[in-house]
């Protein structure tokens, strides 16, 4: 699977070996309540943009701390592959990790917490 990340104030690009993980909410906005004649009242409202955490994986340490540092820029990103789904622009929202793995130091990875934000 091909995985790309681009900055889009032109600041670079990550080209990460494997998205190891992608988890994705999407808060539903509906808005349930009780009335006072005993019923239920509803406004339905469309779900909010994805928000979650991809973890990006890396053979290369400086790969790994180079994409690092390019998503702590501040600006949207893209996000682009195989799964056009899983496509997006994003901004990073919360903190960015880096860890190299315990069983395999030869692998990187990067905690990106995102939140899916208009083109």
């Amino acid at each position: 699977m091909s995985h790309l990340i681009q900055a889009n104030d032109g600041g670079g690009i990550t080209i990460p070996l494997a998205v190891a993980g992608y988890v994705a909410d999407k808060a539903a906005r509906t808005a349930v309540h009780d009335t006072l004649d005993g019923g239920v009242g509803v406004a339905y409202r469309v779900a909010a943009p994805r928000t979650g955490t991809l973890t990006l994986a890396y053979d290369v340490r400086a790969d790994a701390w180079a994409a690092y540092t390019l998503l702590g820029r501040a600006c949207p990103f893209q996000y682009s592959g195989d799964i056009a789904a899983l496509g997006m622009t994003f901004a990073v929202k919360g903190t960015l990790r880096i860890e190299q793995d315990g069983d395999n130091t030869d692998v990187w990875y990067v905690d990106v917490p995102y939140q899916e934000v208009p083109a």
